[in-house]
């Protein structure tokens, strides 16, 4: 489920969820899926090899204390 939460700073990229727990805001987003570069080899690939989540050091969003989750993508 997409929200339509904008944060400073992170434009490009989705809020696919959000949840509160024990006083802590939980904002969970992602960049949508692209065609890059390899690193090795220099060609185009869109094929994704593996999904990571990564907590983002954060301050506060409407005053509460937040920490944003990223789903890191890896590619192939």
């Amino acid at each position: 489920m997409l929200h339509n939460i904008t944060l400073p700073g992170l434009k490009s990229f989705q809020t696919v969820g959000t949840r509160e727990e024990e006083g802590m805001y939980h904002v969970y987003i992602e960049k949508p899926r692209e065609t890059t570069t390899c690193p090795a080899c220099e060609s185009l690939t869109n094929t994704v090899h593996d999904y990571r989540w990564q907590k983002i050091k954060h301050n506060r969003v409407l005053n509460r204390r937040t920490n944003v989750w990223y789903r890191k993508r890896r590619y192939a």
